[in-house]
């Protein structure tokens, strides 16, 4: 068993870089942080200059920071002065060059003491005044932060002496680290104070710390034989950075040495930050795009920034490096990493500062703005930013400050630390779990349109759920209303957007805009062909990239089937997934979700043989994923029916909302499901409720095993949890039966390779371990990992048994192996023990001599180079893991689908019981024409102190399908259309509906037309809207559908819209014979079809007090035709002046005497024909009445000769 992490040598002081860092970062956090004001004013404890102990220096150390709380601003400074002993100064991972440590018993250190004694109070204080943040602020201080090497900086080196701590008492080892340089790249100081002062010695680390000198007078470096000057007590309040209010090293390193100093204060620069700033950055005032086009031009490009070749010439090799990657994505917050923590500057600076309240440090880093954050809150700020409709963009580090100075550098970029960007973060393309908080589907929407020549257009779609790397196509013949586009938008509700420059027309716009309900929904409109590739570019970029194996560039045999049928069938689909593949590729997730094959054709709609249909505008008037007051899901059908425990089962819920059943012997086996749930399987719910309580979104986390970014604890959580379902499944079946519905089959669903799969992993690795991210495999489970163990145990073997040889030999116990530095298996022996002549002597103290034996030192050198190996072996055996667990991704998401299935009629189950009382399970019958038969029927998702009013509601069957409903503004009437329409989608889901019984036969659709507001996003009139939404219902529109239509007509003018609503009436009446309701304030409309036999007069009853004109709202449906619409009583009733009111109604009742639509109900008393019968006589006397066909969706023989009985009827009862 071997632990993954790299083989380490044993050192004393193990632990001590860390601490710096974890020190740093939380002072940084506390810095971030409204903090009380704390007492500065208590000295630091010392701590022992000997001590290495990890645990010792981090109860010793205090964390200094900067404070708002100017009273104690000197004073804080004074005692940073005072605390800041030369002995004991240590170097931290900020980089800041310290004094060499000095042993405690150091004459120099005495000396150095005395001397500071001796040095005058006035001195003291009149430096560390003009150290103060505070007086810094005024006088704006400018500090060169260059970490180029623009100036020419003199970069020094020190000496750390390793304090070896052992059982028994020897001198310090011989052996001293190698010199290392640093970089200020982990240099902070701009944000706090340095925190290393008061630390135990450290060992020498590779960070990528480095240290660039501030300016100096003398260009001349240091020589090599030069002995280094002492460092005077003005050189430590010099280096306290008055912008920042931290300390800054020198230039040089200095062993202290007396030396009279003076102390020299510091000057305030001639010119502030802000104003040279502005200067050199003149280029950001007025903002240009890449090709120098100004914000307002009408082609500019917000992604892009002209940065003029001047400012080039001028930047330092720092600001070149991180422009040449701001400068591309303009729009884009750059989280730039340096060292331990991730920097953002000058207009991310700004943003950072005035939307987050993150502080604009000091005088600005290499002449920028700067604001930060620690490497370890990066996720946390991250998702901050993009919730804030940000694209947030992520530079790391390509390589660590010693692989840096072992490659060296001529110029000056090749002297800093190189950078890369590693991704681009957005809130539609999210792939960390930490950052996802809706367990709902976000979607990355790529969409082209082509436009035909008949006015129709085609929509070629391609939509990813990046966090579960599903890609679904979908191309649409769609109408110039874009009816189609408009159902897709509603359902999926895209988060993000991709398009061409330029291609979609202003209706497919405003619908991409208008129907997301969605906050901060991010626009990226790519250039025509060079980004937004067309079919060729397209097809040519997937083959190149291999995302799936192939002998040839022809080869397609090992392609998704849907990807190849796309490409080959449906060109404009496959040029919207252009776009989004350069997207992808832009982002650098396109690998990790195309080779997963994780791909799908979507449908709209269901087979409507199998499936109801719900249009946009159908989704959107009946409130079923967002409500219309605030686009939130409150109030709304799925928040009623989304009980479901798992995230991937609330996924699959939202699909069977919008994909009601329609066959009824599917639609009863879930009811069966739901009803043995809630009666004999209570045991068995319960246990399902339990296993499903502990799984985690296994769905998306096989996307990131596949993608290989998991941690390996999550890793963990996914083997439990299929290691739970394989242990639950086999014993589930027993409990159920065919009874069962659903259920059962559901049950028996479960692929029986999986028990065998999972079995694998039972003891594969530590899973202790594994909880701390850690990966201890056990033998056999990675053949390289095992040899790589072996060929280790073996080299140490062979040094063991050489160790006993050596004993034996040399008859002493005493011998033994030690670890130096780099030298590993060091044969220690007593100082007086002769050993032979060949043996290498590689140090000594004053008690032991350590060698190396020709053998041992082959032996160690085969064992480094091992260990290295190994170290490659560990850091790839995760991905190794994964691609192993991945191999059976199939079987995976087929468990995951099952368990999502369940999870839906348990949401079910609970839904029905949380239905209020009354409740029932619907009786759903088969029948050629459509009925339903609601008895005492409330609103399901009604949530309110009062009681519900239930209404009974009966349309078809024995009694006319189509219900005119009148009544008073706010009786209830769309209240009452609602109702009925979530009463039958709940039906066909299988969920219990809130009435006292239910018989009905399935809808194929549903829909509606209501209110009458301007869609005002999408530049359509009320007249308009409500002429385009009844055109639909009449082409779609079956005999087997529920149209719901609320005050058609009221957009236009009287006249207009009587005689529309009379003839839309009489056709869905006569000819389309769908089940419905027609409600409307045209009272006389009820006169003209007293006589169709398929239309009932319906009203919503009220109770008028004539007196005090106040209505009584009764909210109860009743047989017959309101006498009028009540509006004077309403107006009244809102407050309305009497005075007004009376003139009002004066005024309607003259109207009503003059009006032709009074005449016509005056002269008629029901015996003319209407106009709709009298249009039904010409096309029947014409022989055109077959033309109907065209416009209506299903008109066959028996529709037509049902018709043809419905006329019959009307003139029989004239």
């Amino acid at each position: 068993m071997g632990q993954v992490s790299t083989p380490t040598r044993s050192s004393p002081n193990v632990g001590s870089n860390s601490t710096g860092s974890t020190k740093k970062q939380s002072s940084l956090m506390d810095f971030f942080k409204p903090m009380a004001s704390k007492d500065k004013s208590k000295p630091k404890q010392q701590p022992s200059p000997l001590s290495s102990s990890p645990l010792k220096s981090k109860s010793n150390d205090t964390k200094p920071f900067l404070s708002s709380d100017k009273e104690n601003d000197d004073h804080s400074i004074m005692e940073n002065h005072k605390n800041t002993t030369l002995v004991t100064s240590q170097p931290d991972d900020t980089g800041d060059k310290q004094i060499k440590p000095q042993l405690a018993s150091s004459p120099k250190r005495e000396e150095l003491k005395k001397e500071r004694k001796q040095q005058p109070l006035r001195e003291k204080t009149t430096a560390a005044l003009n150290s103060s943040p505070v007086a810094a602020t005024r006088r704006s201080k400018q500090i060169n932060y260059a970490e180029s090497d623009d100036e020419e900086e003199v970069f020094t080196s020190r000496k750390k002496r390793r304090v070896v701590q052992d059982d028994s008492e020897e001198e310090e080892d011989d052996f001293k680290p190698a010199e290392s340089g640093s970089d200020d790249d982990d240099d902070m100081s701009d944000f706090v104070v340095d925190d290393d002062k008061d630390e135990d010695m450290e060992p020498v680390s590779d960070d990528d710390d480095e240290v660039v000198a501030p300016k100096t007078k003398s260009k001349k470096p240091l020589s090599k034989s030069s002995k280094p000057t002492s460092s005077s007590v003005s050189g430590i309040l010099g280096r306290f950075d008055a912008g920042s209010g931290s300390f800054r090293q020198s230039s040089s390193v200095a062993t202290p040495k007396p030396k009279s100093t003076t102390i020299k204060s510091l000057t305030p620069s001639k010119k502030s930050f802000e104003k040279e700033n502005e200067e050199r950055y003149q280029w950001l005032v007025d903002i240009r795009d890449a090709e120098k086009r100004p914000i307002d031009h009408p082609d500019y490009d917000p992604r892009t920034l002209y940065i003029p070749q001047s400012a080039w010439s001028k930047f330092t090799a720092f600001e070149k490096q991180y422009w040449q990657i701001k400068s591309k994505m303009w729009n884009t917050v750059v989280f730039f990493q340096k060292g331990k923590f991730y920097e953002l500057y000058e207009n991310d600076a700004v943003i950072a500062n005035t939307q987050f309240d993150l502080k604009i440090a000091g005088g600005g880093r290499a002449n920028m703005k700067l604001a930060g954050i620690p490497e370890m809150s990066f996720e946390y700020w991250a998702k901050e930013f993009i919730s804030h409709g940000y694209k947030v963009a992520k530079v790391e580090q390509k390589e660590s400050m010693l692989v840096k100075q072992m490659r060296g550098g001529a110029t000056k970029e090749e002297k800093i630390i190189e950078r890369e960007l590693k991704g681009i973060l957005t809130a539609g393309t999210l792939t960390n779990l930490d950052m996802i908080s809706n367990d709902m589907a976000t979607y990355c929407l790529s969409i082209k349109e082509e436009d035909k020549e008949d006015g129709t257009k085609t929509f070629g779609v391609a939509f990813v759920d990046t966090a579960t790397s599903e890609l679904n196509f979908i191309e649409l013949d769609d109408d110039a209303e874009c009816t189609k586009l408009d159902t897709l938008i509603t359902q999926i509700n895209p988060k993000e957007i991709i398009c061409e420059k330029g291609n979609l027309c202003q209706i497919a716009t405003k619908i991409l805009k208008f129907c997301t309900h969605s906050d901060h929904q991010i626009w990226n409109a790519l250039n025509p062909i060079t980004e937004f590739w067309d079919y060729d570019i397209a097809l040519e970029q997937l083959v190149k990239a291999k995302y799936y194996d192939a002998e040839n560039l022809d080869d397609y045999s090992n392609y998704p089937k849907v990807l190849v049928d796309f490409k080959e069938n449906h060109q404009v689909a496959f040029n919207a997934f252009g776009g989004l593949l350069y997207y992808l590729k832009m982002l650098k997730l396109d690998t990790s979700i195309m080779s997963l094959g994780n791909i799908h054709e979507y449908h709209i709609s269901r087979n409507s043989a199998s499936h109801m249909i719900l249009d946009g505008v159908t989704l959107n008037n009946l409130e079923i994923l967002n409500n219309t007051s605030d686009g939130t899901t409150k109030g709304t059908l799925f928040k009623l029916v989304n009980r479901a425990t798992t995230s991937f089962g609330k996924r699959q819920l939202q699909k069977w909302v919008l994909h009601p059943l329609f066959k009824v012997d599917e639609i009863n086996q879930r009811y069966d499901s739901v009803d043995y749930l809630m009666n004999d399987g209570l045991e068995l719910r319960s246990i399902l409720q339990d296993t499903l309580a502990n799984i985690p979104d296994l769905e998306r986390l096989l996307a990131r095993v596949h993608g290989g970014t998991l941690k390996f604890r999550d890793f963990l959580k996914v083997i439990e949890s299929f290691e739970s379902i394989a242990g639950v499944s086999s014993k589930l079946v027993d409990f159920t039966n065919v009874e069962s519905g659903m259920l059962y089959k559901y049950l028996k669903s479960f692929p029986h390779e999986m028990r065998e799969l999972i079995q694998q992993w039972e003891d594969a690795f530590d899973r202790e371990q594994a909880k701390n991210d850690i990966i201890v495999p056990s033998a056999g489970t990675d053949e390289e990992f095992d040899n790589s163990q072996a060929s280790m145990e073996d080299l140490k073997t062979q040094l063991d048994k050489l160790l006993k040889e050596y004993k034996r030999t040399y008859k002493s116990q005493e011998i033994c192996y030690r670890d130096s530095g780099k030298e590993i298996y060091l044969i220690e022996v007593p100082f007086k023990l002769k050993v032979p002549g060949d043996w290498k002597q590689m140090g000594s103290t004053s008690k032991v001599k350590r060698y190396y034996s020709p053998e041992v030192e082959t032996l160690a050198k085969e064992l480094r180079g091992q260990q290295e190996l190994h170290k490659m072996v560990c850091d790839t055996l995760k991905i190794r893991m994964y691609e192993k667990f991945d191999k059976h991704y199939n079987v995976w998401m087929q468990v995951i689908q099952t368990i999502a299935n369940i999870d839906c009629l348990l949401a079910l189950t609970k839904a029905s019981e949380t239905i209020g009382y009354p409740s029932c399970r619907p009786k759903l019958i088969e029948a050629d024409k459509g009925c339903i038969n609601f008895k005492e029927l409330r609103h399901p998702c009604f949530v309110s102190t009062k009681e519900f009013i239930p209404n009974d509601v009966q349309l078809g069957g024995d009694e006319p399908h189509f219900g005119l409903l009148t009544g008073a503004n706010a009786a209830g009437k769309s209240t009452l259309m609602r109702t009925t329409a979530l009463a039958i989608i709940l039906s066909q889901i299988g969920c219990y509906i809130p009435a006292e019984s239910a018989e009905l036969t399935p809808v194929d659709r549903i829909m509606t037309r209501l209110g009458a507001n301007d869609n005002i996003l999408q530049g359509k009139s009320t007249f308009f809207v409500e002429l385009s939404e009844t055109k639909k219902i009449l082409s779609n529109a079956t005999p087997r559908s529920l149209v719901i239509l609320d005050e058609l007509g009221r957009g236009g003018s009287s006249s207009d819209g009587f005689a529309i609503a009379e003839s839309v009436l009489h056709h869905l009446a006569t000819h389309v014979q769908s089940l419905g309701f027609f409600a409307t304030h045209y009272g006389t409309l009820g006169l003209l079809f007293k006589t169709h036999p398929q239309i009932k007069q319906l009203r919503m009853g009220i109770v008028v007090d004539s007196g005090s004109r106040n209505i009584t709202f009764l909210y109860k449906l009743e047989t017959g035709t309101a006498p009028k619409s009540f509006g004077m009583n309403v107006a009244s009733m809102c407050g309305i002046p009497d005075a007004i009111v009376d003139n009002a109604e004066i005024a309607a009742k003259a109207y009503e005497q003059t009006s032709k639509l009074k005449k016509l109900a005056e002269e008629s008393k029901g015996d003319d024909i209407s106009l709709g019968l009298q249009s039904d006589f010409v096309w029947l006397a014409t022989g055109k009445i077959n033309d109907l066909s065209k416009d209506i969706l299903k008109y066959d023989e028996p529709i037509k000769k049902s018709a043809l009985e419905n006329i019959y009827k009307m003139i029989d009862r004239l």
